[in-house]
C-alpha cells in the first residue's frame, strides 16, 4: 500500500504530467465549446468552418493524451526499476 502512494505522489509530482495534463483539460474544453456552437449554428459555412476546428482540436487532444500516457507509464516504469 505504502508503494501505491509513493508512486501515486511521484507521478503527480511530475512536472511534465503536469503539463501535460493541462494541456488536455484546455483541449477538452476547446471540443466542448465548439460542440456547443456546432449544434446551435445555422448557417452552412460557419458549421463547416466549426466542424473542421472540432475535427483538428479532437486529433490535437488525442495526440497530447498520448503524450500524458507514456509520460505517466514513463514515471510508473521508472519506479518499478
Amino acid at each position: 500500500m505504502a508503494q501505491q502512494s509513493k508512486l501515486r505522489n511521484e507521478i503527480t509530482s511530475s512536472q511534465l504530467v503536469q503539463e501535460l495534463l493541462d494541456e488536455v483539460a484546455a483541449e477538452f474544453e476547446k471540443v466542448l465549446e465548439l460542440r456547443q456552437r456546432l449544434t446551435k449554428e445555422k448557417d452552412a459555412d460557419k458549421r463547416g468552418y466549426l466542424e473542421s476546428q472540432l475535427y483538428v482540436a479532437m486529433v490535437r487532444s488525442e495526440v497530447i493524451l498520448n503524450s500524458a500516457i507514456q509520460e505517466w507509464d514513463r514515471v510508473v516504469d521508472e519506479e518499478l526499476e
